[in-house]
């Protein structure tokens, strides 16, 4: 049986990855571990697909597969990245490693791989459970000063973390985490951050996007307006880390702080961003990056653009958490010159739960056009004409 023929699998739930193994003419295998959108549960076969935590992964592929090799193994998100190694690794494919998962899904593991290539990265340090709280945020804030930030080594769309400003924040935070060992604190960083994605190929990144972030977790603009100083800095950067962590294949998504001795390396992903990235990249470069990346992990050539299209931004909607009485100006912010469009998918009545995540939302709003300057306007405009109001308690 050909490559061609066997199934991908796909780890994780990601709208955009099936639709897009369709389009090559694949046959997808999911495993995921929360239910399917009702759409997606009809469109594929309940033999098609399992659910079960992602960390169980392994044990639903000889069912799912019918005993045969996959043609490759994608993981979606930040939980899918350890789990799809150990697959490829099980079944002999080429592909990112066990050993790359780990250094890339670990930020403690990461930090190291950075200081061991010299890389320019966050001051941090481990958190350790052995130490009282009290004791312990003196040590952390003797070396790393306030704001302190702290969070799990293992999270994506800052799930877990927090910003203490002050040494009683920081004894709280270390007083309540229920998993110490898994902590980190690393020094809060005064500079803008962005995000740059990247395809790799044969260890050799051959594609590479600056995603600006307007509001950091909410607001992202792509592609980032940037000098050619320091598109180079960044580009280079992003190369530096790539080796370091031993990617061979596939896509990244590298966090970035600007900061006025240069860029500074915060963390990278081997897999595809959220944040409504994948789409402004869509929209932007005028290509589908998840068919790009299942093409890579297929280990097929893929030609990718060398210039965007146009500029493209996203602001996601997540007021707060509470009951929804009204929402106020979504046709005026429909009708904002330079929106493309406005999705809200919460209504009067709903309950909105507290945001853990940037992978969390109520909606969006789209901008695009050719200034980056008019899109950032157009997509601040749009939001400013939104607001949320929210019932009281017995209301």
């Amino acid at each position: 049986m050909s490559a061609t023929n066997k199934p991908l699998l796909l780890v994780g739930f990601r709208r955009g990855s099936l639709r897009a193994a369709r389009k090559l003419g694949l046959s997808p295998r999911l495993v995921h571990d929360k239910p399917l959108p009702d759409d997606i549960a009809v469109d594929l076969p309940a033999a098609h697909r399992r659910m079960l935590p992602l960390a169980q992964a392994a044990q639903a592929v000889p069912e799912l597969l019918a005993g045969q090799a996959p043609a490759a193994v994608l993981a979606t998100g930040e939980g899918s990245v350890i789990p799809a190694a150990n697959i490829r690794a099980a079944f002999g494919l080429p592909g990112n490693t066990v050993d790359t998962a780990q250094r890339c899904a670990d930020k403690i593991t990461m930090k190291r791989a950075m200081q061991a290539a010299a890389i320019k990265t966050t001051k941090w340090r481990t958190v350790d459970p052995r130490i009282a709280p009290a004791r312990q945020a003196d040590d952390l804030i003797d070396a790393l000063g306030l704001p302190l930030v702290v969070k799990q080594s293992q999270a994506s769309g800052s799930r877990g973390q927090v910003i203490a400003r002050t040494r009683a924040q920081v004894v709280d935070v270390l007083t309540t985490i229920s998993t110490p060992e898994s902590m980190l604190a690393e020094q809060f960083v005064h500079g803008r951050e962005m995000s740059v994605e990247s395809f790799v190929e044969g260890g050799k990144v051959v594609f590479t996007n600056p995603t600006a972030y307007l509001v950091p977790t909410f607001a992202n603009l792509v592609p980032a307006p940037l000098s050619c100083e320091l598109q180079a800095a960044i580009e280079t950067l992003n190369a530096q880390a790539v080796a370091a962590l031993g990617v061979e294949r596939g896509m990244t998504h590298l966090e970035v702080y600007l900061t006025p001795s240069g860029p500074l390396f915060g963390e990278l992903a081997i897999r595809p961003p959220g944040g409504r990235i994948m789409q402004l990249l869509q929209r932007s470069w005028g290509f589908s990056p998840w068919q790009a990346a299942i093409e890579l992990e297929l280990g097929r050539a893929t030609t990718l653009p060398t210039k965007p299209k146009r500029t493209s931004a996203v602001w996601l909607l997540h007021p707060g958490p509470g009951r929804l009485k009204a929402i106020h100006g979504l046709q005026t912010a429909e009708q904002t010159p330079g929106i493309r469009q406005v999705r809200c998918r919460v209504e009067a009545g709903d309950e909105i739960k507290t945001r853990q995540g940037t992978g969390q939302d109520v909606g969006f709003i789209e901008a695009e056009g050719a200034d980056p300057k008019a899109v950032e306007g157009a997509l601040r405009t749009a939001f400013g004409a939104l607001s949320f109001e929210f019932a009281e308690a017995g209301e």
